[in-house]
């Protein structure tokens, strides 16, 4: 009794003591085979730091390369439980990796992985030989190059760990409580120390927040398969096919604590059989198994370690309730509750052939039944059963039966018998469920049967307990929501400004018809409702098997930039109907990631610079970014030509709305030899630089250069010409001015007469209406008065001609082509402009009137302007044949049509495209129909099978 005592005390310390060494403890669906992706991951496989995988390393130190190619073969060892050798077993899986000689990094070798189910003879606990085979391997190992072979047990849930989780609260905790307070009040020092470590244990656990899941996952770890080697008994190995000969055969040597090895890794792979003592990995504390071999303290410290590490790099946050599970207790009045029973009073009841029945369980939508386990308090209180007493569970859908479960009570243990009821429920999993959809208005319920053999033995004494703390008989399901109702659309989270709006758009299939369908869009927290409003419909309705899109706005209320990095509200998108259920969640917040960048360029007027000199430009900059932004700038100013630039502002930071001046100065060089200079201003805005959506603006002003003018020049020639004849001796800074004045004194005396001379008239022409508008039929008439303004009489020849493109299309004449005028006489002539018909819409002419004297070479002219009405060519076709009338496919067709202008201007640039069954096939372009012309146009084609339909089409 206390050696068994002893026993349970130190297994259950060291369960709690390596529970409470890690508030986050993996779970078993966590340990699984790696994908090979993450370097973390990587490294511990190959390390030996990973508590579930031993990695052996292989370095070929030959002089010339060998090629594998074909299966390789794992011979491995493993040891296993009892429960793994039967429903729970264990998989392995077996990887190759190589090193990388450039980055000295591993990778996985192309199909070099596979993994397997552990196969193993239900002996007991013992070591079994287990093999794998990697097929299709090839790989060229050059010298130098190092293999790496990885093992790795991946768990399976065990039914310790379900024991654990289950029973830790209501048994195990206080058992280990008792325990701890018997073995205080031993007399033997050591057990009342161990006693001492368990209440010690106990109260870290409590205070740490351990749960019954973390001590069930290490039940699991502590019950998983481990893989034996580094012994003759147990010479796990991998031969390697190689093209030369019949294979190479490595073996997993353990150079942990061996002296006389120099390898920097934990395991090594080598050709020469082991003969050391066989190590487990994962390496077990305890063993009930004679053929395990024995317990290393070393090693269990180091895969201690390796688990520790590996469940800090793996850090898994404790997992929220499972809302999709729901449990209902059986009640004395044969109803079920969601309330745990509490209190020690039971109900009991009798079961026979007769049914018992638990419900009623309703739907308001339809719902799936993942899976279904009830755990009944159920036990025949004798210790010695003649027959076999079979309990049967039964749910109903309605009245349709869905399930059933039978199960064969054991023998009632004489604790039971004392106690009065059985110590642990019995389960009924019922797998037929899994799937079934139950439709809304329908119910559950659970009805319990029993029976014996042989019948004619009376059955009077099966009982079920429920509805007390002590035997809480449930049905526990795990319910899912159908896919009848979805969100086909992804739906992600949003940054909005202040003031802002979200739009969501939610387009929802539905399996069947709704015509209630209900959206109901809740926070997460509902006093952020103060900072936000939500707009969308309440109620849809949808058919059957259809999609409707709706919309979805979440407004910002807070107007101001107090609202950044303060307001978010995270939400839940629900849409329920009679048939299912489906949410979504996003999460809006009021960011200045959301800040769109802009800003008003009030640009200054370009510039006139003289040589030598500068000039200042004055950008005036207002800051319009959305939701209240303040922002700074960056300034940049360039020369197209280099020169010298100066930028000037008066403020730093610009709020919102506000505006900024900025000078920017031009400096002209006094050599300058352009005339124009661009100058490029760029701003930039810092807060888009800092939130990754960089703004520049880009204004631009031309300087023009001003030179020095005429007269400067001039009064520079005259100076250094005053110089040179030493007048400025005598008249000092007034030399160059008296020389000026001198030089166009004369000019002058020459230019009057001259002057004279070329402005002298001979004629003068006079059109009271020279500008007219006119129709394409009509003509524009003109009243010319040419008058002689001499004294004396004088002959003139008289002109007309057109000076603009248009002129070709257009009749101009004059009545009359000489003209003899007495002085200070004038006569009229008639000037006729007409158009012709190629005449097109919004032509004009321009008609320039000359008049000459004829024994001078001095003229005058003046100009009329004669232009078109709004017009517009009417295009027909006409007469559409093809010749040859009856073809085949193949045949040559000419179609020929005429097309008519029946408008009043020319047609110009006419393309003609015919179609024939809607393809294009051929056509005709820049053709001209003058108005009231015509145009006979042939196209030839091929004709293809079958019926050919032409189209023809003017453009």
């Amino acid at each position: 009794m206390q050696v068994n005592i002893k026993f349970r005390a130190s297994l259950i310390t060291f369960m709690l003591i390596l529970s409470t060494l890690s508030i986050f403890i993996i779970s078993p669906e966590y340990v699984k085979a790696d994908n090979g992706n993450g370097f973390e991951e990587l490294f511990f496989k190959i390390s030996g730091l990973h508590p579930y995988t031993t990695a052996g390393w292989y370095e070929h130190d030959g002089n010339e390369s060998i090629i594998i190619d074909g299966t390789i073969d794992f011979d491995l060892y493993f040891t296993s439980t009892l429960s793994t050798q039967t429903s729970w077993k264990d998989n392995v899986e077996v990887s190759i990796y190589s090193i990388d000689p450039n980055l000295g990094l591993p990778k996985k070798i192309e199909n070099a992985n596979t993994t397997a189910t552990i196969e193993q003879e239900l002996l007991g606990e013992t070591v079994q030989q287990f093999n794998v085979t990697l097929e299709n391997f090839n790989y060229t190992l050059n010298q130098g190059d190092i293999l790496i072979f990885a093992i790795e047990v991946i768990q399976s849930g065990k039914p310790i760990g379900d024991m654990i989780e289950k029973r830790y609260e209501d048994k195990l905790k206080s058992r280990a409580t008792k325990i701890a307070e018997l073995l205080n009040n031993s007399e033997n020092e050591n057990l009342a120390e161990i006693g001492a470590v368990i209440m010690q244990t106990l109260g870290s656990a409590e205070e740490f927040g351990v749960t019954a899941e973390e001590f069930s996952s290490l039940g699991d770890s502590l019950s998983s398969s481990s893989f034996v080697y580094n012994s003759k008994e147990y010479p796990s190995s991998v031969t390697l096919p190689l093209s030369s000969d019949d294979g190479l055969k490595l073996y997993f040597h353990s150079t942990l604590y061996n002296e006389d090895y120099q390898s920097e890794s934990l395991v090594n792979m080598d050709e020469e059989i082991p003969n050391g003592s066989a190590i487990t990995w994962p390496t077990r504390l305890f063993s009930m198994d004679p053929y395990e071999p024995g317990f290393n303290t070393e090693e269990w410290l180091l895969w201690f370690f390796a688990w520790i590490t590996y469940i800090e790099m793996n850090i898994v946050p404790p997992e929220e309730e499972d809302k999709t599970i729901t449990t209902y207790y059986l009640t004395g009045e044969n109803t079920l509750t969601l309330d745990k029973p509490e209190g020690d009073t039971k109900s009991t009841f009798t079961l026979s052939s007769d049914p018992q029945e638990w419900g009623d369980i309703s739907f308001s939508r339809n719902k799936i039944i993942e899976n279904a386990t009830a755990e009944l308090y159920v036990y025949f209180p004798k210790i010695i059963i003649l027959r076999k007493i079979t309990v049967n569970a039964s749910l109903y859908d309605g009245e349709n039966r869905i399930a059933s479960v039978q199960q064969k009570l054991d023998r009632a243990k004489i604790l039971e018998l004392l106690s009065g009821g059985p110590n642990n429920p019995t389960i009924f999993e019922f797998d037929e469920v899994s799937g079934i959809e139950i439709l809304n208005g329908h119910n559950l319920k659970l009805v319990i049967t029993a029976n014996g053999e042989p019948f004619i033995y009376p059955l009077r004494n099966t009982k079920l307990f429920c509805g007390s703390e002590e035997f809480p008989s449930s049905i526990i399901f795990k319910f899912a929501e159908t896919d009848n109702i979805k969100i086909t659309n992804e739906v992600e989270d949003k940054d909005v400004i202040p003031g802002g709006s979200a739009k969501f758009t939610l387009d929802i299939y539905s399996k069947y018809k709704e015509d209630n369908l209900k959206i109901k869009v809740t926070p997460e927290d509902s006093d952020d409702l103060d900072d936000w409003t939500i707009e969308y419909p309440e109620t849809i309705q949808i058919d059957k098997e259809s999609n409707v899109k709706i919309n979805i706005f979440v407004n910002s209320t807070n107007n101001d930039s107090s609202a950044y990095n303060r307001d978010d509200i995270d939400l839940f998108f629900n849409v329920t109907g009679k048939t299912g259920f489906v949410s979504k969640n996003v999460e809006v917040e009021v960011s200045d990631d959301a800040v769109d960048y802009f800003i008003d360029i009030k640009f200054p007027s370009d510039k006139e610079i003289k040589l030598g000199t500068s000039g200042t430009y004055t950008f005036i900059i207002v800051n319009k970014n959305t939701g209240f932004w303040d922002d700074s700038y960056e300034f940049e100013a360039f020369s197209e030509h280099g020169w010298k630039v100066e930028i000037e502002s008066d403020k730093d930071v610009v709020e919102n709305g506000e505006e900024i001046k900025v000078k920017v100065k031009v400096f002209v060089p006094e050599d300058a030899e352009i005339s124009h200079d661009v100058l490029e201003f760029n701003i930039t805005s810092k807060e888009s630089k800092d939130h990754d959506k960089e703004k520049i603006w880009t204004a631009r002003v031309i300087t023009t250069v001003i030179g020095y003018n005429v007269f400067e020049h001039v009064y520079n020639y005259f100076e250094s010409v005053s110089e040179g004849i030493g007048l400025d001796e005598f008249l000092g800074d007034y030399a160059a001015a008296f020389l000026l004045f001198i030089v166009l004194f004369i000019i002058l005396l020459f230019l009057i007469p001259i002057i004279y001379i070329l402005r002298k008239k001979y004629a003068e022409i006079i059109c009271l209406e020279r500008i007219k508008e006119i129709d394409p039929y009509d003509k524009a008439e003109y009243d010319i008065t040419i008058r002689n303004p001499t004294k004396d009489k004088q002959t003139y020849e008289i002109n007309a001609e057109a000076i603009n493109s248009s002129s070709d299309r257009w009749e101009i004449s004059v009545d009359k082509e000489h003209l003899i005028i007495e002085p200070k006489q004038t006569k009229v002539i008639d000037l006729s402009v007409k158009p012709t018909d190629l005449i097109k819409k919004d032509d004009w002419v321009e008609v320039k009137i000359v008049a000459k004297t004829l024994d001078k070479k001095k003229k005058v002219e003046l100009s009329t302007v004669t232009l078109i009405k709004d017009s517009k060519p009417e295009l027909k076709i006409l007469g559409v044949f093809s010749w040859p009338n009856y073809f085949r496919k193949g045949d040559r067709i000419t179609t020929i049509f005429r097309i008519n202008n029946v408008g009043n201007v020319s047609a110009n640039n006419i393309s003609i495209i015919l179609y024939v069954n809607g393809e294009e096939k051929n056509k005709v372009e820049d053709i001209t129909i003058p108005r009231r012309g015509f145009a006979e146009i042939e196209i030839p084609w091929i004709a293809v099978k079958g019926k050919n339909e032409i189209n023809i089409v003017v453009m």
